[in-house]
């Protein structure tokens, strides 16, 4: 006869215990993930609430409440005024986007057909570059700058705009033209 292994018998009220437990810790956990999500959507409703304000019901002290009188205008005043900009940027964005998705899925395709020697090396290299930030280049950036004597011909308003990652390159048609005002 073969001795069988003792098998610890859990009783009905710890079994009852235990899930009593589990539902415990259940319900704290979505009664957080509640509170977070709520705490995360407040922008959202604030938003929500004072764009269907009108505006005279707009104020510090009504902030929270809700509107007595639906109204658009301010989101129709608010794309007004931003809808010049915002066709500027879908102009810029757009393109640029569909271009570096295309480059750099060509430039993806060649690395990945073509073997050399180093490329074990290089690749690795290449995706640890993506992941520098902009900021952790500047001071390189500023000194190269000043090895090739360019950065002190710079104004210190355009110092300003190069190191704020800027549009420094929508200058270069005035440039181009002649144009006198250089602080545009």
């Amino acid at each position: 006869m073969t001795a069988q292994p003792a098998v610890a018998a859990i009783s009905p009220s710890s079994f009852g215990l235990l899930r009593l437990r589990r539902s415990i810790a259940r319900v704290i956990v979505y009664a957080l993930l509640v509170t977070f999500a709520v705490i995360f959507l407040i922008p959202v409703y604030m938003l929500l609430v004072t764009g269907f304000k009108d505006f005279s019901q707009v104020s510090l002290s009504t902030m929270w409440n809700f509107p007595t009188l639906f109204s658009l205008d301010g989101f129709r005043e608010a794309f007004d005024k931003l809808s010049p900009n915002l066709v500027n940027s879908f102009v810029l964005v757009i393109p640029a986007t569909l271009l570096s998705a295309f480059i750099g899925s060509i430039n993806g395709y060649v690395l990945s057909k073509w073997k050399f020697r180093g490329a074990n090396i290089l690749f690795p290299l290449m995706l640890f570059g993506m992941f520098i930030p902009y900021q952790a280049i500047l001071i390189p950036l500023v000194q190269f700058l000043g090895s090739i004597h360019l950065w002190q011909h710079l104004r210190p308003d355009r110092r300003q705009r190069h190191l704020r990652y800027s549009d420094h390159h929508a200058h270069i048609p005035q440039l181009l033209r002649g144009s006198p005002d250089r602080n545009a």
